[in-house]
């Protein structure tokens, strides 16, 4: 929800300008990732692990977000 509070008249501004926007967090649910695509985002839930000390989280959480601008190919 935090996307939608703190980000949403940001990502709905880009959308409105026509850019693909992509939003992404951890553990997006349903009623965030409606109100996402309402405002012109497309929802990408992620496994992020920031607040933990364990390296292998913390690796984990870099594949995904590489993986995550692999495929959207950001300019």
């Amino acid at each position: 929800p935090s996307l939608i509070n703190f980000r949403g008249a940001l990502i709905a501004d880009m959308a409105a300008r026509g850019l693909e926007v992509t939003a992404a967090a951890p553990a997006i649910d349903q009623a965030t990732a409606a109100s996402l695509r309402a405002i012109g985002a497309e929802p990408r839930s992620l496994p992020l692990s920031n607040a933990s000390l364990d390296p292998v989280s913390t690796i984990r959480s870099l594949r995904a977000l590489r993986r995550l601008v692999r495929e959207c190919r950001p300019d």
